[in-house]
């Protein structure tokens, strides 16, 4: 039985997404969300649905679309989609670990309040999006990715053992990207992604990744130790800290 008061698992049974479904994302999204309801945000979903058939998938974007009366729903899938959902949502084809794609989507209709990566769920899609999206995603704004287990599946491009290289190696990585002000490491480098990564919230195969000022510093700690802006690997992934 879904909550009363938790409108977004009743939007997902109705339309039938899986987010609800078999996942059961809906109630952590509800409660980051639901205070952002009557706002005209903007919304990105990597992962239309419906495989190659043109006229299916979308049950996702139907969801937010009636959740958030006054926003602007985008969608983003590697197959052409043809479903016609409405005025305020938007279904676009490209690969999303596609620069030109991502300039087309972030120039045309963000900044972003939300971008949800719901797509291939491979290790190297999920941080090459990350990398190349954080930039349009507003200040105050969530970046959630879906689906964390495959983060454990070789077929993914994941691992049970060797989780440094895979999307919860990355998200470990960015625990420290969060807290680089306290980082003890010789002439090390303040990137983009430090200074504007200030939140990250797990549940279980989900992550909530928060875009923000982080340079202010603590009221009971001195300003941060490091002042230079340095470089990302070429790929735009930022560089791994290892620490200890």
């Amino acid at each position: 039985m879904t909550d009363p008061n938790d409108l977004l698992s009743q939007l997902a049974l109705q339309h039938g997404t899986d987010k609800a479904r078999d996942h059961w994302y809906t109630p952590h999204y509800h409660r980051r969300f639901d205070a952002l309801r009557d706002s005209p945000v903007s919304v990105l979903e990597i992962g239309v649905g419906g495989y190659q058939d043109p006229m299916t998938g979308g049950e996702s974007l139907k969801m937010w679309r009636d959740y958030f009366p006054n926003g602007t729903i985008v969608g983003l899938d590697i197959h052409a989609k043809a479903m016609n959902l409405g005025e305020r949502v938007h279904i676009e084809k490209g690969d999303i670990t596609d620069r030109r794609v991502v300039r087309h989507l972030g120039e045309t209709y963000g900044p972003f309040d939300i971008i949800i990566d719901d797509g291939s769920h491979r290790c190297d899609d999920v941080m090459m999006a990350w990398a190349y999206l954080w930039e349009f995603l507003k200040d105050g704004g969530w970046y959630v990715v879906e689906d964390l287990q495959t983060s454990y599946w070789s077929e993914y491009g994941g691992s049970s053992e060797r989780t440094g290289e895979t999307t919860i190696g990355w998200i470990f990585g960015l625990i420290n990207h969060l807290h680089y002000a306290d980082l003890n490491i010789a002439n090390y480098h303040v990137t983009d992604y430090d200074r504007t990564l200030v939140g990250i919230e797990l549940a279980r195969n989900l992550a909530f990744i928060r875009k923000g000022d982080n340079t202010k510093p603590s009221e009971m700690m001195p300003e941060h130790p490091h002042a230079l802006v340095g470089e990302s690997r070429p790929d735009g992934v930022p560089m791994e800290v290892t620490v200890g």
